[in-house]
This record gives structure tokens, sequence and C-alpha cells, in this order.
């Protein structure tokens, strides 16, 4: 079983100047995808990005609202836990409520940190595969 997570920008130029971001998640058998997420406070998500890749310290945290959360945090071992957490509408059958996390080894913090600034400053689509050590 393959856990991963893509999340890609794009733009809605007749209804918002903001971003929104197409997320798919595929964890533990269950899927879930959502193709209008939009992250409060970008830019400091990206100097915090920027603080965290350059000094491992502090944390970031991708507010977009009750249905996806996600935060980015050192460990002591010099890694990074990508945890997150979704939500899906309450249409029938039910709602899918989904919580994971992914322990991004200290010699990938540097190529994970760098793909997700150029998420929200470029728009390059981020794909990670998702892994517990």
């Amino acid at each position: 079983m393959s856990n991963s997570i893509s999340i890609s920008r794009e733009y809605w130029p007749e209804v918002t100047d903001e971003p929104h971001f197409i997320i798919s998640i595929d964890y533990e058998g269950c899927c879930i995808k959502f193709d209008d997420i939009y992250f409060k406070g970008l830019d400091d998500v990206i100097t915090r990005l920027e603080a965290l890749k350059d000094e491992r310290k502090g944390g970031v945290t991708l507010n977009g609202g009750f249905r996806f959360n996600a935060s980015i945090e050192p460990t002591h071992s010099g890694a990074i836990q990508f945890k997150f957490f979704t939500e899906s509408s309450a249409d029938f059958p039910g709602r899918l409520c989904l919580e994971g996390y992914s322990v991004i080894p200290g010699e990938d913090v540097t190529r994970f940190t760098g793909s997700l600034i150029r998420l929200f400053r470029d728009g390059k689509a981020l794909n990670l595969s998702l892994c517990k050590y």
C-alpha cells in the first residue's frame, strides 16, 4: 500500500486573486480529494518554512479551514514530522475524517521544505510519498 499526498496550486481569476490548492490524499486505503483549499497567511508560511529549512527550529501550520490542516515540526533527531488532518463533507454515505503523518529524514528536510516553498511561491506541484520511520 502506497501512502501519498499531492498538492498543486491554481487560480480562479474570475473569483479571487488568492490561489487555491488541489489536495489529493491516498492514506492507508482511504482516498480523499479537495479542489478548493485556501491557506491563510501564505507569506508567513513561506517565511516560517525558510526558517525551518535553515535553522531546523520552529514549526509551520497550514490552515486550510476545517477540511484540511497540516503541521510541519522538527524532531529531536533532526528530521521533521509532517502531520495532517482532513475531513470530507457530510455528503451521503457519510463523513471521512483522516489523520496521518510522515517523518522526513534529516537528509531530506532541505529538499522537502524547499518543495513546499516552491509550491506556495512558484506553483510547482508537491508529490510526497508518506513514510513512517
